[in-house]
């Protein structure tokens, strides 16, 4: 009787139930979501030219896998390169999808622990609208992780007062974002408002204000190019890029621009009640909002400072909701048990899902042909689409070195990139440019009906065709093997 007693007073005794319980059933379940990567046209790049420094321990500015770079190449994004090369070396494509995984897990890291006393509803819109707004993004193992990542540690930094630490502290994010990304200068251009703004204050430290961007500013000097990365950044990071991510937000389908628009509109409903958002942060997300509509590759960027810069605002309008905090020793075990359980389906889970880069979309080169050039031993020029630049150089260069690849104005001028649009146009200039450049191998979209019957009358013979590409060999080449299915859609493919 007194055991029986006893079992039931022991179950019935309570222990605490830690605040952060949650985060890791939450953790454990996004983990498989966070690791799921696609591959994007320029990952191949990305990753060779990482391996190529790991294995040469230098940075080359003469590229060996292009036949037309006519500018130095400033490799802004190299240490991203070099870090995506060490995981392929490290775990393959397992180690690409782990790093990916770890960035965007460290993103969402830094917006929930700026939202760790909001409510529930408050901490679920703010997941909601910075997954619309991120979504294609976080999707890719792309540089670009890095500045929606340096755009949320700095938020983070400018939702709090100044501390002494930040002359060490932002300085370092500096010289790191500088050399992985080049989007660090929107980052400088949050630190430039945010500084005007906090030297209008009366009680502001305005020397460590001022000592804080002085030192940020120095900080970006810390590269392998020096100064030359701002006049490279300067030359090429401009508004009219023919680049489909950097057209203006009211080119893009309606439901890509929603994120901008709940943002803007979360906003502005936020400045019209007490207590109002401070002044400077209004006016880094109004600088945003104005370059993301210009510019739409800069949209994530607006989503993750807005949600970032206004979490104490909706914190403070917003409380958490009182929960529990004491659970029973039995109810403990069971959310022990199955958080283990949790774990153990989550880890699995990666496993499975981090294997496979999957190479999907109307962007991707057409493998069938890939593979039957692959299988050529031919030393030469090949001239090739723009998308395809990249998956080229993975599996045919430097035999075989390319025309065009997603570096564009890093190796290439705008001369260079105007004569790969005349020559793909067929216009008489650029068909006189593809008889000087006298190429051994043509590969390009099937959609190129004119160049391709031009090319058969012109020294080169058709030695494949799909319904997605056509291979035009010149005639003194071998004729392409015949070619097989690609095994599989994973990175880097066959």
């Amino acid at each position: 009787m007194t055991t029986s007693r006893q079992s039931a007073a022991s179950s019935r005794r309570t222990v605490t139930a830690p605040r952060y319980v949650p985060w890791p059933i939450v953790a454990f379940i996004l983990a498989p979501a966070l690791v799921t990567t696609a591959a994007d046209p320029d990952l191949w790049g990305h990753v060779r030219f990482g391996l190529d420094m790991l294995q040469q321990h230098t940075l080359p500015s003469i590229d060996p896998y292009s036949f037309t770079q006519d500018v130095p190449w400033v490799n802004h994004e190299w240490l991203s390169e070099l870090i995506m090369g060490a995981a392929y070396r490290v775990g393959g494509s397992v180690g690409l999808s782990l790093l990916k995984g770890v960035l965007v897990a460290a993103l969402l890291a830094f917006v929930l622990r700026a939202y760790a006393y909001a409510a529930p509803a408050a901490i679920g819109g703010a997941i909601v609208l910075l997954a619309a707004g991120t979504g294609r993004q976080i999707v890719t193992l792309r540089p670009q992780l890095w500045t929606l990542l340096g755009v949320a540690v700095m938020c983070r930094m400018f939702t709090a007062d100044p501390r002494r630490w930040w002359l060490i502290g932002a300085p370092l994010l500096f010289v790191l974002w500088v050399n992985l990304h080049g989007g660090w200068i929107v980052g400088a251009g949050l630190l430039t408002v945010w500084t005007v703004f906090q030297l209008t204050r009366r009680d502001a430290p305005r020397g460590l204000i001022a000592a804080v961007a002085v030192l940020s500013a120095l900080a970006t000097l810390v590269n392998p190019y020096g100064w030359r990365m701002w006049t490279f950044l300067a030359g090429t990071v401009r508004m009219s890029r023919d680049i489909a991510e950097w057209h203006s937000l009211a080119t893009v389908p309606i439901v890509a621009r929603l994120p901008w628009v709940a943002a803007v509109a979360g906003v502005l409903v936020l400045a019209t009640r007490k207590p109002r958002p401070p002044i400077d942060r209004m006016a880094m997300i109004g600088l945003l909002a104005y370059g993301a509509f210009r510019v739409e590759r800069l949209s994530p960027l607006l989503v993750v400072a807005t949600v970032v810069l206004m979490a104490p605002t909706v914190t403070t309008r917003w409380n958490p909701v009182p929960s529990f905090d004491r659970l029973t020793v039995a109810a403990a075990r069971g959310v022990l048990i199955g958080v283990v359980l949790l774990a153990t389906a989550s880890a699995a889970a990666i496993a499975n899902t981090s294997r496979c880069i999957s190479i999907a979309g109307d962007w991707i080169p057409d493998r069938v042909a890939g593979v039957a050039l692959a299988a050529t031993r031919t030393q030469g020029r090949i001239v090739t689409y723009f998308d395809w630049g990249e998956y080229a150089i993975w599996h045919l260069a430097p035999r075989l070195r390319v025309s065009i690849d997603g570096r564009r104005e890093t190796i290439y001028s705008d001369a260079a990139r105007a004569r790969q649009a005349a020559l793909e146009a067929a216009t008489p200039e650029g068909l006189a440019y593809l008889q000087r450049v006298d190429p051994d191998y043509v590969w390009l979209p099937a959609s190129f009906t004119t160049l391709r019957d031009w090319l058969s009358t012109h020294g080169y013979r058709l030695d494949l065709q799909t319904d997605r590409s056509f291979v035009a060999a010149r005639a003194d080449q071998p004729v392409l093997p015949e070619p097989t299915a690609p095994a599989n859609g994973c990175f880097p493919g066959p």
